[in-house]
């Protein structure tokens, strides 16, 4: 996963697949991404357009057989 202010990607380099996260879930000003036990977690001011905290768990081993943008996120803090 590759982060900055206003994009988050994520890339599984086995399959070659690309997931644009913060299109996926309509995120904008990053804020913080950190990696603990298989889990990505995102940490955005903005979801859809509207202002707030919003915390996003990512759990890369269901990234595998579901495509994000099929799916809602788990929000941590919404």
């Amino acid at each position: 996963m590759i982060a900055s202010n206003n994009d988050v990607l994520l890339v599984n380099l086995q399959t070659g697949k690309e997931y644009d996260i913060d299109d996926c879930y309509q995120i904008s000003k990053i804020r913080s991404m950190v990696y603990v036990d298989n889990k990505f977690y995102v940490l955005a001011n903005k979801c859809n357009r509207i202002l707030g905290y919003y915390l996003i768990e990512l759990d890369i081993n269901a990234l595998d057989d579901l495509d994000p943008r099929c799916s809602e996120p788990a929000y941590i803090v919404h």
